[in-house]
């Protein structure tokens, strides 16, 4: 069974796609000795950037504090002009 997607008609097939691969549950699951060493990844990457993240995290929430400051004056100015305007 095929449907139609937009102006395009490209088909897209309701069948899964082939692969040679049997599929098994266990391939999304992680061994124990995986799952260890994907934590042990973890904090060597905290250890080596870690620093560095946290660094632009704090600028970029700093960036981002004092641009919605400049939107709020930016915008309370526009409408004190404005009503100063209309009278």
């Amino acid at each position: 069974m095929s449907k139609t997607k937009g102006k395009d008609n490209h088909s897209l097939s309701d069948e899964k796609p082939v692969s040679d691969k049997p599929e098994t549950s266990s391939t999304f699951q992680l061994s124990g000795t995986d799952a260890q060493s994907v934590g042990n990844i973890e904090k060597i990457r905290d250890i080596l950037i870690g620093a560095q993240i946290r660094d632009y995290e704090k600028k970029y929430a700093h960036l981002k504090y004092i641009m919605h400051k400049e939107v709020v004056y930016l915008r309370d100015e526009a409408n004190i002009r404005l009503d100063s305007l209309e009278e």
